[in-house]
């Protein structure tokens, strides 16, 4: 179960200060004005201000807080985001006022966009490489012409 991220008024921040994760790809984004922390792993989207927030349900989550961040209360701040890569289940952490079956949904929809969640143990999480192998076989012999039959993952 995740840990709740209490965000706005926490004056100590509780847990590491940087994401323990395989990053892939990230970015230095900039997180909207507020007052508190936020902790690494927590679920970030953007808005259409173009600034990173910590996610809420109907918003689609685009990448995880690399590190503790204390937010300003009259700029923005900027902090690593992490866009691809893999991440404990058991280091998201849920924003306050979230439910988590709701984040779990939304971390379902990870895998396609580049971010992986490993621990979330769903059944309907879907293997993108166990799909994507079998589906192979069955364009080769249809009579497809492949240069490289092999696929990797990038």
């Amino acid at each position: 179960m995740a840990v709740e991220n209490l965000i706005l008024g926490v004056t100590e921040a509780d847990g590491p200060d940087r994401l323990d994760a395989i990053v892939r790809y990230h970015k230095i984004g900039a997180l909207g004005v507020g007052t508190g922390y936020v902790l690494a792993g927590t679920p970030l989207s953007r808005r259409s201000s173009g600034k990173y927030e910590p996610w809420s349900y109907g918003h689609k989550l685009i990448g995880f807080a690399m590190e503790r961040t204390l937010l300003d209360a009259s700029e923005e701040v900027l902090t690593p985001i992490m866009l691809r890569g893999e991440i404990l289940y058991s280091d998201v952490v849920l924003p306050a006022g979230q439910d988590q079956d709701d984040l779990d949904q939304e971390l379902r929809t990870m895998r396609e966009r580049g971010l992986e969640v490993a621990g979330l143990t769903d059944a309907d999480q879907v293997d993108f490489d166990s799909t994507l192998n079998a589906l192979v076989p069955n364009f080769i012999s249809a009579g497809s012409t492949v240069y490289n039959p092999t696929i990797t993952q990038v």
